[in-house]
């Protein structure tokens, strides 16, 4: 949107109007810009009625929730593209168990995974790092609504390695992929 300036006032208008429609400075004469009324459409000024989107009501989360992030890459720790849907969901759910009349989530495990490539020290280490970017995630989320709640949300955040597979061998990339994942369970 372009904006059209008249000192000391400041007016927008829509980019898109005819080219008929132009904007003519003698109607508002020498008055030291005092308007009793705002400017007209003819003048080129357009106002627009936003209309908002019907209110969509979610319902509670039923708890306990088990929600999955995986598809990480070899080495990735930190929540990229593929993972970003899921990571939201698991946001919205933790931000709507705080609503009104709903069972309040008290509890969140994070729980890194990691494939079967590399050592089991690097992979619980993968893990971890995981974990610990997802907790990051999710308590920067409720920022400053953790100290307006009676009970506050527990965070805790640990590593499986590759010790629980959900693909039982390897034979693929994409089974390593869904391998490598992070596990939030939210509870009462």
């Amino acid at each position: 949107m372009e904006r059209l300036t008249i000192e000391p006032e400041v007016f927008e208008y829509d980019a898109e109007m005819d080219e008929s429609e132009t904007y003519d400075e003698t109607e508002f004469g020498d008055s030291e810009y005092e308007f009793e009324n705002p400017p007209s459409r003819r003048s080129g000024l357009r106002s627009r009625a936003i209309q908002m989107p019907p209110t969509v009501v979610r319902p509670c989360p039923k708890l306990p929730v088990r929600i999955v992030i995986d598809g990480y890459a070899q080495g990735a720790t930190n929540p990229g593209p593929a993972q970003a849907t899921a990571l939201h969901g698991a946001i919205l759910t933790l931000l709507r168990s705080l609503g009104k009349g709903c069972p309040q989530v008290r509890r969140v495990i994070i729980v890194g995974h990691a494939s079967t490539e590399g050592s089991d020290a690097t992979n619980i280490k993968v893990g971890q790092k995981r974990a610990d970017a997802i907790k990051g995630h999710l308590e920067s989320s409720l920022g400053i609504l953790q100290l307006l709640i009676p009970t506050p949300v527990v965070f805790n955040a640990s590593s499986a390695g590759e010790s629980k597979p959900l693909i039982k061998p390897e034979k693929s990339e994409a089974d390593r992929r869904r391998n490598r994942r992070v596990e939030i369970v939210m509870q009462p």
